[in-house]
C-alpha cells in the first residue's frame, strides 16, 4: 500500500507502534458499525467497547477513525509496561564429597526447574559449589547467595562453624535479608546443634529432591 510502519520501544516504558498509508474515501455505510475485538493478552493492552457506532452518515477517512479510537481510554489500573525480568536466585552447595556434591546440585537444579514449570516461582537461578566451609564462606561474602545447602561434617571448616561465621557477617554488615541455610548430615543427633548454630532447616542423608523442592517453595512463600 506504499505506507510506512515504525515503532518506539524502551525497557520499562513499553512500545508504541505507528503506521501511515494513503487510502481512498469510502461510503459511510462501511463504517457504520466498527467491530473492535478486545485485546486481553499477557501485557493487557487497551480494551475497547465491542462496537463503535458512527451515527453521522458522513464519509470517514482513516484519520477520523484513528481520532475516534484515540479518545478511548485503557483499562483502569492496567499498564502496557512488561513485567520486570525474573530475579536471580543464587544457590550455594557446600559439600566435601564430590559425588554427593554432584548429586545435590542435580537435585536442587531439578527442584527449581520443576517449580518454575509449575509456575510456583519465577526466577533465573545459578548454583555454585564449594568443597569446605572456608570456600563456602568466601563465596557467600562475594556472591550473596539466597540459599546455602551445607554438609554439617567437613574438613578444614565444618558446616556448624561456617554457619556461625555467616550469621556473624550478616550482623556486621546489617544484612536483614538473611540467607536460608540448610544443613545436611547422616547423623540424626546433630539437627538441634545445627539449628542452634543458625541453620534454618536440616535434611538427613540420603537426600530427596522433593525435600529440596519443599524448602525452596517455602522460601518464596
Amino acid at each position: 500500500m506504499g505506507g510506512d510502519v515504525w515503532v518506539y520501544s524502551g525497557y520499562g516504558h513499553g512500545c508504541e507502534f505507528y503506521f501511515k498509508f494513503t487510502c481512498n474515501l469510502a461510503e459511510s455505510e462501511i463504517f457504520e458499525e466498527i467491530a473492535i475485538s478486545t485485546v486481553d493478552q499477557d501485557y493487557k493492552s487497551f480494551r475497547f467497547p465491542n462496537k463503535v457506532k458512527i451515527v453521522d452518515h458522513l464519509r470517514l477517512d482513516c484519520s477520523t477513525i484513528a481520532a475516534k479510537l484515540d479518545q478511548l481510554s485503557p483499562i483502569s489500573g492496567q499498564s502496557l509496561t512488561p513485567d520486570a525480568p525474573p530475579a536471580l536466585f543464587k544457590v550455594l552447595v557446600v559439600e566435601d564429597n564430590q559425588i554427593n556434591q554432584k548429586v545435590i546440585v542435580r537435585m536442587v537444579t531439578k527442584a527449581i526447574t520443576d517449580l518454575i514449570k509449575k509456575q510456583i516461582i519465577n526466577v533465573d537461578f545459578d548454583v555454585n559449589t564449594a568443597n569446605d566451609g572456608v570456600q563456602g564462606l568466601a563465596l557467600f561474602k562475594t556472591h550473596e547467595h539466597k540459599l546455602i545447602i551445607m554438609d554439617v561434617s567437613m574438613p578444614i571448616m565444618d558446616g556448624i562453624e561456617c554457619t556461625k561465621k555467616i550469621r556473624e557477617h550478616e550482623e556486621i554488615t546489617n544484612n536483614k535479608d538473611r540467607t536460608h541455610i540448610v544443613g545436611l548430615s547422616g547423623n540424626t543427633n546433630l539437627d538441634s546443634v545445627a539449628i542452634q548454630a543458625g541453620m534454618n532447616d536440616y535434611v538427613f542423608k540420603p537426600c530427596r529432591r522433593e525435600r529440596f523442592e519443599e524448602i525452596i517453595k517455602g522460601i518464596f512463600n
